[in-house]
């Protein structure tokens, strides 16, 4: 997950990432910065964690695009890695102009959640109404887990013979 800490309050009790930590149990694990722990190299541990991630949350404000090392260490790092089946996952959560940033403009606005230029903060009030924002990202966050679970099926090969996804080397066969 990627985020600034100037926006950390959508970490806290009942707000947005615990609501979804809370919703998808111990089928995903989150990771972000607090799980540093002292004396590990910053870089190292967050290096390390975006190259076995799979899904890349990321809440999206100015704050978020203001900041010099989400753009220049994270971002890169994110977009850098090799898993075949890497889902980027935009969470508007404050209003701002995402269009202002190269690779935010490459992702279709109708990927974002909230749509059509809304925002958690502006359109979403606490109480039903984000509740239900709430809700809905989770769906939509269960279904891009599901699918970098799924197995790549290649086309013309029996399924029996394909190989694991992630694996390269050719001795991994799935059955």
């Amino acid at each position: 997950m990627s985020y600034s800490h100037k926006d950390e309050q959508y970490l806290g009790k009942g707000e947005l990432i615990d609501f979804l930590k809370k919703g998808l149990g111990r089928n995903v694990k989150f990771w972000y910065d607090e799980a540093i722990i002292t004396g590990e190299s910053w870089n190292e541990a967050l290096h390390e964690n975006i190259l076995n991630s799979q899904i890349a949350i990321l809440l999206i404000s100015d704050n978020f695009i203001k900041s010099k090392y989400i753009k220049q260490t994270e971002i890169r790092k994110f977009f850098s890695a090799t898993i075949k089946k890497f889902v980027v996952f935009p969470v508007i959560i404050s209003p701002c102009k995402p269009q202002k940033i190269k690779w935010l403009r490459e992702i279709p606005e109708k990927q974002y959640i909230p749509r059509n230029v809304q925002s958690i903060e502006r359109d979403f009030p606490k109480g039903k109404g984000r509740r239900d924002l709430y809700k809905k990202i989770l769906a939509h966050l269960e279904n891009r887990a599901k699918y970098v679970r799924s197995p790549e099926i290649t086309p013309g090969i029996p399924a029996r013979f394909c190989l694991r996804s992630g694996q390269e080397d050719g001795m991994d066969i799935s059955v």
